[in-house]
């Protein structure tokens, strides 16, 4: 395997060399692109107008940015419980009961007893 080893053995005998080489390359990439673009004093004059106006609209609006900020958390957590009772049921849909394996043998007695009153002798309840 000496004479022909691809790249990715290259790579893989490597590796720590590799990575440090890509990691310097990208910060010589990023300090490039950051000295490249500067921001002007207008850019910047309006990111901070916008930072202090966005700071104030929070101030104003406190309990209202609150309460909405609970409801998306309410509303999140509710369609969780949706999701676990819908996986929960077609779980125990999917189940093969029969009526036998659950102690029941026949049908729940249904009318009156014998003495004519719901639930009394030989009926529900007897």
């Amino acid at each position: 395997m000496s004479g022909n080893r691809t790249e990715a053995d290259y790579y893989k005998a490597n590796i720590f060399n590799e990575r440090e080489k890509a990691q310097q390359h990208a910060a010589r990439q990023h300090a490039e692109c950051q000295k490249d673009s500067p921001l002007d004093e207008e850019e910047a004059k309006h990111k901070q107008c916008r930072r202090e106006m966005d700071a104030r609209y929070r101030a104003a609006h406190r309990e209202l940015l609150r309460l909405k900020a609970c409801q998306y958390r309410c509303s999140k957590k509710r369609y969780k419980e949706v999701e676990a009772d819908e996986a929960e049921y077609h779980r125990l849909m999917s189940l093969d009961f029969d009526s036998t394996s659950l102690g029941f043998n026949a049908p729940p007695e249904l009318g009156l007893g014998v003495d004519g009153v719901w639930g009394g002798v030989g009926g529900v309840w007897s």
